[in-house]
């Protein structure tokens, strides 16, 4: 099986949320969700990377990131 990194589809998923999902409370409810710079691209690595019959790599991501880095 041979894997191959698709930009079009990696940039899929953070558009759409961009576009789409909003903050839901706080100062900023309502507005658009801007996703950090770390996260798009833990988002890309995680749906980019496809085989020839378009299935995913990954089925599974986990991220842990230590408190006070402006999750």
């Amino acid at each position: 099986m041979k894997w191959h990194y698709d930009k079009e589809l990696a940039n899929y998923p953070v558009e759409w949320i961009e576009e789409y999902c909003t903050y839901p409370d706080g100062p900023m409810a309502g507005e658009p969700l801007q996703m950090l710079d770390y996260f798009k691209e833990i988002t890309r690595e995680a749906f980019g990377w496809v085989d020839e019959q378009g299935n995913l790599k990954h089925n599974v991501i986990y991220c842990e990131v230590p408190r006070g880095n402006a999750k």
